[in-house]
């Protein structure tokens, strides 16, 4: 026999990066599951939820992780040449600035606005965290049919917003595909408990 009552907390360092999880846990009639991290731990969040749901099958429980990053790592990129021409050539068209050597922390500063709107690192590595969730749920022998119709949805709105944020017609092409399968998944699931 499990009580639904407890507390616990863990605390892992690893690379300057120290996390901490903390686990509460109340009598309630079904699971209600409340979880609270960090933005950068989003991608994570339903495969946590998925450990959780994986042990505990009733009762209120709030999971809170918190991440301490001790010291910064060097982060480096590349400008391609090119494309920064022709932003440069767009802004001066668009009247941004008048001269384009006038304004190199004005430029700088949109294509930093420019690679935030359309980097999909942050959906992709929600889909795929979707996907390995996908994979245990089936090999449950519980009923899966609501889990699994709602991990779709999650999988979803993550391709949605892939399409939306994409600039380049390959990923848009593979977006609709994607929408295509798992729309056919969605059609199968309906029958399933």
């Amino acid at each position: 026999m499990k009580s639904m009552t407890g507390f616990g907390s863990g605390t892992a360092t690893k690379d300057g990066i120290t996390c901490t999880v903390e686990i509460k846990s109340v009598n309630a009639r079904f699971l209600d599951l409340f979880i609270r991290c960090p933005k950068q731990m989003n991608p994570f969040e339903s495969i946590i939820r998925g450990m959780v749901q994986d042990r505990i099958n009733r009762g209120k429980v709030e999971v809170s992780v918190s991440i301490q990053d001790a010291g910064e790592r060097p982060k480096t990129f590349t400008i391609n040449s090119v494309l920064r021409k022709q932003i440069q050539e767009l802004l001066v068209q668009e009247e941004f600035y008048d001269d384009p050597k006038k304004s190199e922390e004005r430029f700088l500063q949109e294509i930093a606005i420019l690679a935030d709107k359309t980097d999909i690192t942050e959906e992709i590595v929600r889909f795929s965290s979707h996907v390995v969730q996908l994979k245990n749920t089936l090999t449950d022998e519980n009923p899966i049919g609501r889990k699994v119709d709602f991990i779709l949805q999650e999988m979803n709105r993550e391709v949605n917003t892939i399409g939306s944020k994409a600039m380049d017609s390959n990923i848009t092409e593979f977006v609709v595909q994607l929408k295509c399968e798992l729309e056919k998944i969605r059609e199968q699931v309906q029958n399933v408990e």
